[in-house]
C-alpha cells in the first residue's frame, strides 16, 4: 500500500476542523480539500504587479486598427516623362499602403508600401484616369481604406498645345481663346518688366491675388519676363502705357458697354504688335470670383484656355469644362503649379513670344501637326468671346469671361 504524503506544515492549519479537531484521515476527502484550497490560493500567489504574472492581472489594452484618411493629390504633367502625382493624407499609423487601380476599389495598376511619411510621389504615370486610396499598416495588420480619389493623368504635350496654340483635344469647342498670330506663342519680349496698376476700388482679396500672381511671372518665365505692382490708383484708370497692365473694378453697366458682353464677369484688352504683347487692360465685375484676376493675368502673359480634365488637381487656372463653361469652384487665386511648371520648361528651352508651333514640335513639346486639330470658336449670342480691332499700329484683342454658364452651350 502506497504511503500517504506528509501534509506541509504551512497547509496543516487549514486541514483542521473547528475547535482544533483533526480532519479524518480518509485520503480522498483530504486531497479534495487540499486541491480546493490551492485553487483559491494560487491566483494570489502567482500574480504580483509588474512581475508578468498570470490571468489575475489587468487586461492588455486593445490596439486600434491602423487607419488613414483625407487622401488628396496634385498632378504635374511632364513632357515625354508621364505625369508626376504627389499624394498626401492624414493618419498616425507607422506605415501605409497606397493602392491604385483602373476602377473603384481596384489595385490592378500599382500597390506601394510606404513608411510613416504621409506622402508619396508616383512618377511616370501613363495617360488615363485612375482610382486611388490609402490604408494604414501596422505589421501584418492593414486598416480600412481611406476616401477614394480619381486621378487624371494627361499628356503634357496636349496641355501645351491647348494653352499656347488653342489646339488639340484639351482645346475643344468652347475654348474662347486663340493666339492672335496663328501657331505662334504670345507673350512679352524677353527682358520686359511689366508694371501692374490696380484700381483703388478693387477689393483687398483681389489685390492680394493680383500681387501673388504677378510674383509668379518671373520664376515661371525663368526670369525672361518680370512683373511688378505699380501701386493703386483711383478709377477710372487711364489707358495703359507701353509695358503696363491696368486692373480696375467696374459696374455691370460698364462691363456690358466696354466688354461688349451682357453676361461677363470680366474681360481683358491686350494690345499686340505681331505676337508680342505691348500693354493690357483688365475690367473686373464686383461679383467676379476671386480666381478671376489670376485668370486674366494668365491671358496677359500669353496663356490661353484649357479643358480641366477629370481628376486634375488643382484645377487649371485657365480651365474650362468640356463644353466651354467657366466654373470657378476649386480654382486657385494664382497660376496653378502645372501651368507654372509648363512655362518654366518652355522658357528654359529658349522658347518665348514669337516662337512657332513648328519649333515646339521639333523640341518635342507638342504632338505632330497631324495629331493636333484646330477647334471652332465659341459664339455667345452671335458675338465671339474674343474680338479684334485696330488701334494705330497695334491690334487690340478683347477676351471675355462669361459669367452665365448657360451661354456657353
Amino acid at each position: 500500500m502506497r504511503a500517504m504524503a506528509a501534509t506541509p506544515a504551512w497547509l496543516a492549519p487549514a486541514l483542521r476542523r473547528p475547535g482544533g479537531q483533526k480532519a479524518r484521515s480518509s485520503r480522498r476527502p483530504s486531497r479534495l480539500r487540499s486541491l480546493t484550497f490551492l485553487a483559491t490560493l494560487l491566483p494570489a500567489l502567482t500574480w504580483w504587479p509588474g512581475c508578468g504574472g498570470g490571468g489575475g492581472g489587468p487586461a492588455e489594452p486593445t490596439q486600434a486598427a491602423p487607419f488613414a484618411s483625407g487622401l488628396d493629390f496634385t498632378i504635374t504633367p511632364m513632357v515625354n516623362n508621364g505625369t508626376a502625382v504627389v499624394f498626401s493624407w492624414n493618419g498616425t499609423a507607422p506605415a501605409y499602403r497606397l493602392e491604385i487601380g483602373t476602377s473603384p476599389s481596384a489595385s490592378d495598376i500599382a500597390t506601394f508600401d510606404t513608411d510613416a511619411t504621409r506622402s508619396f510621389t508616383w512618377s511616370r504615370v501613363p495617360v488615363g484616369n485612375f482610382y486611388a486610396r490609402v490604408r494604414g499598416r501596422q505589421g501584418a495588420t492593414v486598416g480600412a481604406g481611406s476616401n477614394e480619389v480619381l486621378v487624371g493623368s494627361i499628356d503634357a504635350r496636349q496641355m501645351i498645345d491647348a494653352l499656347i496654340f488653342g489646339r488639340g483635344p484639351l482645346a475643344v469647342a468652347g475654348n474662347s481663346w486663340f493666339p492672335f498670330v496663328p501657331d505662334q506663342m504670345e507673350g512679352w519680349q524677353p527682358g520686359t518688366t511689366l508694371r501692374v496698376i490696380v484700381g483703388q476700388s478693387v477689393p483687398d482679396a483681389f489685390a492680394t491675388a493680383i500681387q501673388n500672381t504677378a510674383q509668379q511671372v518671373g520664376p515661371a518665365t525663368q526670369g525672361a519676363v518680370q512683373a511688378s505692382i505699380g501701386g493703386r490708383q483711383p478709377e477710372p484708370l487711364p489707358s495703359p502705357g507701353p509695358g503696363e497692365v491696368t486692373i480696375g473694378m467696374v459696374s455691370a453697366q460698364d462691363v456690358t458697354a466696354q466688354c461688349e458682353c451682357d453676361n461677363c464677369s470680366a474681360c481683358s484688352w491686350i494690345w499686340f504688335r505681331s505676337s508680342s504683347i505691348q500693354r493690357g487692360k483688365v475690367l473686373l465685375l464686383a461679383a467676379a470670383a476671386q480666381s478671376v484676376p489670376a485668370r486674366e493675368l494668365g491671358f496677359m502673359i500669353g496663356l490661353g484656355e484649357i479643358i480641366s480634365a477629370a481628376g486634375v488637381r488643382p484645377p487649371f487656372t485657365m480651365g474650362l469644362t468640356a463644353d466651354g463653361k467657366y466654373l470657378p469652384s476649386g480654382q486657385l487665386a494664382v497660376l496653378d503649379p502645372a501651368t507654372v511648371r509648363m512655362l518654366q520648361a518652355l522658357y528654359g528651352a529658349g522658347l518665348s513670344a514669337g516662337s512657332t508651333r513648328a519649333e515646339f514640335e521639333a523640341a518635342g513639346f507638342v504632338p505632330p501637326e497631324s495629331e493636333s486639330a484646330m477647334v471652332p470658336a465659341m459664339f455667345m449670342r452671335g458675338r465671339p468671346t474674343h474680338s479684334v480691332r485696330q488701334d494705330g499700329d497695334e491690334s487690340v484683342v478683347i477676351r471675355r469671361i462669361v459669367s452665365d454658364p448657360s451661354l456657353s452651350h
